[in-house]
């Protein structure tokens, strides 16, 4: 099975769980946003399973893995945060510090992974 197929299949197992998880906490009577926020939150977990294999993909440099990784985050993870009513979205302001933070924490991220996948493991 390739990289890409197995992150799909992981992909689809969070989904899956987390579909259920969210079905059985609206049968139980959990408020609105605690079911979408639920969702949302296995949503963007099965994104990243998807998209990990990217950087698999020994056709591509690490720049080229890392703007398809970033082009695929900005066209799913950043609409799902603006749309989720985690945080306020009301002007370009708001737009613009859900951007920072999203910016920020994926440099944080992709640094560490660079650090911890990049550089100790190959050691």
């Amino acid at each position: 099975m390739t990289a890409y197929k197995k992150g799909w299949l992981r992909a689809s197992i969070a989904g899956g769980i987390t579909s259920l998880l969210t079905l059985f906490l609206y049968l139980s009577g959990q408020p609105h946003q605690v079911n979408k926020s639920t969702f949302l939150t296995g949503l963007i977990v099965a994104i990243i399973l998807a998209t990990a294999p990217i950087y698999d993909d020994n056709r591509l440099s690490l720049k080229q893995q890392s703007l398809l990784h970033f082009s695929i985050m900005c066209v799913t993870i950043l609409p799902i945060l603006c749309l989720s009513g985690w945080y306020p979205l009301h002007n370009i302001v708001d737009f613009l510090k859900i951007l920072a933070s999203f910016l920020t924490c994926g440099l944080v991220l992709w640094l560490l992974a660079y650090l911890i996948f990049g550089k100790l493991i190959h050691k």
